[in-house]
């Protein structure tokens, strides 16, 4: 994979394996349950997922809100969006799926209930992040949410020695180590955004609700 100015496109190999990495690493359906479940997606609702790659959060999103509603997602990655689109053919489900950067959204002010971002941005440049959330919020409807599921500090001590290695690695990049100096939420404030909650989940993933 390779550094854009935009982040790191997942494509090739990665594509075609993205799902199986995920579910290997436990985030899996419950975990993708759990995030849409948090903006308590009712029927009808507008979503956008941010950095959607392979499209299963999307999916879940669009299967709760059902066929009045709309689910958008965005990605640098055609390789990736093009699984997306075939997964959502395949289920029956209509999901708009198109190429693009998170600091760049091709849509109009306040048009989403709901706005998703799962370990994507420590994929991108801090430049690109503080974009994004601008966008975000420009993007949300007054009311709206934002749910962001990201690496971060250890929630523990002991994270800090058990999950060394990994933790050594994101802080070699500087997108994720961004995310690792827990810089986030305050990226997300500046950008207009209020920050209403904060959840570590399995110990170097935070969840960030904000509107």
């Amino acid at each position: 994979m390779k550094m854009t100015e935009k982040g790191i496109p997942i494509t090739g190999t990665n594509s075609k394996l993205y799902d199986w990495y995920n579910n290997l690493g436990g985030f899996g359906e419950a975990f993708r349950k759990r995030i849409v479940d948090e903006a308590s997606l009712k029927p009808g609702d507008s979503v956008l997922d941010c950095g959607c790659g392979t499209g299963t959060l999307a999916i879940v999103a669009a299967r709760q809100v059902g066929p009045g509603g709309r689910v958008e997602g965005i990605d640098l990655s055609r390789d990736q969006l093009k699984i997306a689109t075939e997964k959502a053919i395949a289920e029956g489900l209509d999901i708009g799926f198109q190429e693009g950067s998170i600091d760049e959204l091709p849509f109009q002010d306040n048009e989403f209930d709901a706005i998703f971002s799962t370990l994507m941005l420590h994929h991108v440049p801090e430049e690109v992040k503080r974009g994004a959330f601008r966008e975000m919020r420009r993007v949300l409807k007054p009311g709206g949410r934002i749910v962001i599921a990201d690496f971060g500090p250890p929630e523990h001590a002991w994270g800090w020695i058990v999950l060394s290695p990994l933790i050594l690695i994101l802080y070699a990049v500087p997108p994720s180590r961004f995310n690792m100096q827990d810089r986030l939420p305050e990226a997300m404030t500046d950008a207009g955004l209020r920050v209403t909650d904060r959840t570590v989940m399995k110990e170097l993933v935070h969840m960030i609700k904000a509107n």
